[in-house]
């Protein structure tokens, strides 16, 4: 099985994803609360090892960060702080597993799955990677469903929607799957 993770210091995506890319387990660690960036760091170590141990885990792959500056979108500053989390979580995976993960580049996690933006929708392209992997998981016959919250005000009071972190599931859950062919994993 592999242990996919979209790392991030707001919500850490975690995929447990076997051989017939199944989506074995899953989690959003929601660190967005958190203000220490060594704090955050144990609550990740915390699911990571949570899942190492009830997973028979062969690989462990992340999402590669971010490699370059795009006006518009991420400061240095937070391309800077979110390449030392990412090194920090990917320290944790080695000292608690023995392994190295691998990194993925996301556009070539992507590309593995299958998926391709639609530049022309107003969806995000992490919505779009989301139902991407939800129809995906469906094709597979999955019996996976996403979590889900009440909403507590507004118009729509009351009714469920995904909660917050399935977006980052399913990118953790694309770094699996492609782990499986990048890697020749069968």
């Amino acid at each position: 099985m592999i242990l996919g993770l979209d790392i991030s210091t707001s919500c850490t995506g975690v995929a447990v994803v076997g051989l017939s890319q199944e989506l074995v387990a899953s989690s959003a660690i929601d660190l967005s609360k958190i203000k220490c960036k060594f704090e955050k760091a144990d609550k990740v170590r915390f699911h990571i090892d949570h899942y190492l141990s009830e997973h028979n885990i062969s690989h462990i792959c992340i999402e590669q960060n971010l490699q370059a500056f795009r006006p518009g979108f991420s400061s240095a500053g937070t391309i800077c702080t979110l390449a030392q989390f990412n090194g920090t979580i990917q320290y944790i995976c080695r000292e608690l597993s023995g392994m190295i993960p691998v990194e993925i580049n996301v556009n070539t996690a992507r590309k593995a799955v299958g998926f391709k933006a639609n530049r022309k929708l107003s969806k995000t392209t992490k919505e779009q990677v989301f139902e991407h992997v939800t129809r995906h998981l469906e094709r597979l016959d999955s019996s996976f469903c996403w979590p889900l919250r009440k909403l507590k005000s507004g118009p729509r009071k009351g009714q469920e929607t995904y909660a917050k972190g399935c977006t980052d599931i399913a990118d953790a859950y694309v770094i699996g799957v492609a782990a499986l062919s990048i890697l020749n994993i069968s």
